[in-house]
């Protein structure tokens, strides 16, 4: 009987928290798709629990999110530290990171767009091969470890585009901006992304990496028959460091799981055309998992 009262009985550590506040990195810059997630959840997570506690939102940017997902996996295993991850292509995929952290949930998932500034005669896929015919065509991207510079590239290899792919802007906006300033000649974003470029007139999608396309009269991965760029997808995982306690992961996913499903925040994603998808722990492993598992499949495109 004694032994049975130890086992059932919860450590205090578990009982109290969380009683402090709560770091919740961010892989990105201000006003990019990942911080809009994080700063919103953040305050709805500290309301969440009673006590009330302060979640803090930081920015931790820095190569394309590498910065953040390292300073997760070197953080303390106590639940005061979680954070959203980056592209799964910013993460050196030899090392232990990925197989290692604990994940807690996932809280949004977007498809990619191939968008063109909305003056040009390119209206298609088939128009941009005809152009790569002439020249090359210049895509803008982040960087080289960005998902965006993947999607770029395997989906001009999988048409056999000859591209170039222009590096360091600073950021998903300014890679944008490149194309209405007439820099570059098409850019791949995650479709709330490119929404509000498009609904300004500036930005005209012309490919959608889905398997059906949202969008009237816009080809898709089905339609040009690649189904592999339907599986690039800009996921918004949660998670927490190596060794986090499970007891402390799981209350950590039944709150976003409840935050997720409440009216008032599916209200506040459809203002801002931020989609909510929530996964669980295991759910959210196996989606990581899928994703780098088609970086490595194409792992040749990125050399």
């Amino acid at each position: 009987m004694a032994l049975s009262g130890f086992m059932s009985a919860k450590p205090a550590w578990a009982s109290a928290y969380p009683n402090k506040p709560i770091t919740f990195l961010i892989p990105d810059g201000i006003g990019g798709g990942a911080s809009t997630y994080v700063r919103e959840f953040s305050v709805l997570l500290g309301r969440y629990f009673s006590p009330n506690v302060n979640v803090a939102p930081i920015n931790d940017q820095g190569a394309n999110g590498q910065k953040a997902a390292l300073d997760l996996f070197h953080a303390t295993p106590d639940g005061y530290t979680i954070g959203m991850l980056g592209d799964v292509t910013s993460v050196k995929q030899g090392a232990d990171l990925l197989d290692k952290l604990s994940w807690i949930a996932n809280l949004g998932r977007s498809s990619f767009g191939l968008a063109v500034n909305a003056k040009s005669n390119i209206q298609n896929v088939d128009d941009l091969k005809k152009l790569s015919q002439t020249r090359q065509v210049v895509f803008s991207s982040s960087g080289k470890s960005a998902l965006s510079y993947f999607a770029i590239k395997l989906f001009c290899k999988l048409n056999d585009i000859n591209a170039k792919v222009v590096v360091g802007y600073k950021g998903s906006t300014d890679a944008m901006l490149a194309v209405t300033r007439g820099e570059a000649d098409a850019t791949a974003q995650s479709m709330p992304t490119l929404k509000p470029m498009q609904d300004s007139g500036y930005l005209r999608t012309v490919f959608v990496y889905a398997t059906k396309s949202p969008l009237p009269g816009v080809e898709d991965a089905t339609s040009i028959g690649q189904p592999d760029l339907a599986e690039i997808i800009q996921w918004r995982v949660v998670a927490a460091p190596p060794g986090t306690p499970p007891e402390i992961v799981k209350t950590l996913k039944d709150a976003f799981q409840n935050i997720a499903g409440d009216p008032a925040t599916i209200a506040w994603s459809e203002k801002v055309h931020v989609p909510i998808f929530f996964l669980g722990s295991d759910a959210t492993k196996r989606a990581v998992e899928g994703q780098v598992d088609l970086v490595r499949k194409w792992q040749d495109v990125l050399t």
